[in-house]
């Protein structure tokens, strides 16, 4: 069996529940998604709990430290590379200008507006539900995507 690679994505809102989002639109340069929107994040390290992983991502791309996270969904891939992505949500400090970001360029987008921007898929997925639930942070979630269909779509399954 595959070795399990853990990420972490922050996305930063101007309220809780948020109107606005930060999203990280990823630099055009980038070999893996190049363009597409996602959030702040990155590579768990081993050793490393969840929590500081998501921490260290957040200091480490756009300089913003102690602040407020809260894990609000995860996303399980169980078919091709096996990996867990934590989403994580925090309030942004709506007086201060947006930090530039060392992955691509950060934007602040209305909540209503999230359905029709390319976001990395497994973010879309989770984006999607996370609307559903009206933004909520309190009653986190989980997807797992299994194998394929017979149309070459992944299986998508909710965890309430």
């Amino acid at each position: 069996m595959d070795k399990i690679i853990e990420y972490s994505v922050v996305f930063l809102g101007d309220a809780n529940p948020p109107n606005k989002i930060v999203a990280l639109k990823r630099s055009q340069e980038k070999a893996v998604y190049p363009g597409l929107y996602t959030g702040i994040g990155g590579n768990k390290i081993e050793g490393q709990s969840v929590e500081e992983t998501i921490a260290r991502e957040l200091q480490e791309e756009t300089g913003l430290s102690d602040m407020a996270l809260t894990q609000f969904a995860r996303l399980a891939v169980s078919q091709n590379h096996p990996r867990i992505i934590y989403y994580a949500f925090g309030l942004l400090d709506s007086t201060q200008p947006l930090p530039s970001c060392t992955d691509g360029e950060l934007e602040l987008l209305p909540t209503e507006s999230i359905k029709d921007i390319e976001f990395i898929s497994t973010t879309a997925w989770v984006l999607q539900e996370w609307a559903a639930r009206g933004f909520n942070i309190d009653s986190p979630f989980t997807i797992h995507l299994r194998q394929e269909n017979e149309v070459g779509m992944p299986i998508v399954e909710l965890t309430r």
